[in-house]
């Protein structure tokens, strides 16, 4: 669902550094509703994982 990843990305923005688990994720699915572009990318550069759409 992409308000989970915008609601994660959120988070994470008030946040100096990452939080360990976020090392073990690889891969980041979408697949109740697309995603937009802007969030694709921003979980891509906050995460560094890619975000695939379904």
């Amino acid at each position: 669902m992409p308000t989970q990843w915008a609601k994660l990305v959120e988070l994470l923005d008030g946040e100096s550094t990452l939080p360990a688990w976020t090392r073990t994720v690889r891969l980041g699915l979408v697949a109740t509703a697309p995603a937009a572009p802007a969030l694709v990318e921003r979980v891509a550069e906050r995460l560094g994982i890619p975000l695939g759409d379904r």
